[in-house]
């Protein structure tokens, strides 16, 4: 069904069940992960929870729509198994500037007794992980690992002018000096190149 579908049959004066469910797309393999207790299908593709992968504790600076900042989405996990751990020692080749989608997952077919039936999934934002950071509390016994991703294109994890530098540029086209002046560009101003 979809997701528009499922809003429509919703009764106005109902609480619909929906909650989040996300794809990390690793280096080594993909993810799918929701915040419930068992896996969940959703037709293409299978959703982990926690008896799969371990809980997602919380979520924070999630926004959506458009002409918003640019937020950092931190997404907090908890009680996972060793695999995020290796990916998290080897972040800066299995989880910088990859690919993370974040879903809607909304429960109930309008059916007694199917109230928290998985009826459709709606994609709603389309992140670029940046860090995976894990910590452990000694006194709780418990381990976590922070998630952090970054809107499409932000690019936030890469120094400041860092994309291409005059040096770089010269190399490739001797004689051109279009990016001698770049860090005035981001502020707008006039450039004198004589």
């Amino acid at each position: 069904m979809e997701f528009d579908d499922w809003l429509a049959m919703q009764d106005k004066h109902a609480t619909p069940h929906m909650t989040l469910g996300f794809t990390f797309y690793f280096k080594s393999e993909t993810m799918h992960v929701w915040p419930g207790r068992y896996s969940l299908d959703a037709g293409s593709r299978v959703f982990l929870g926690a008896n799969a992968t371990g809980a997602i504790g919380s979520i924070s600076n999630l926004e959506f729509g458009y002409g918003r900042p640019k937020e950092t989405t931190t997404l907090v996990m908890s009680g996972l198994d060793q695999r995020y751990f290796a990916l998290a020692e080897n972040q800066d080749s299995e989880v910088r500037g990859r690919k993370a989608e974040i879903f809607i997952l909304a429960f109930g077919t309008g059916v007694l007794g199917e109230e928290w039936k998985l009826a459709a999934v709606s994609l709603e934002a389309t992140r670029e992980m940046d860090k995976l950071s894990s910590s452990l509390n000694h006194d709780e016994g418990t381990s976590t690992i922070t998630l952090t991703m970054q809107p499409l294109g932000s690019m936030r994890w890469r120094p400041a002018h860092g994309l291409i530098t005059d040096e770089d540029q010269r190399a490739r086209f001797p004689g051109d000096r279009g990016l001698e002046r770049v860090g005035l560009v981001q502020y707008s101003r006039p450039l004198d190149f004589s």
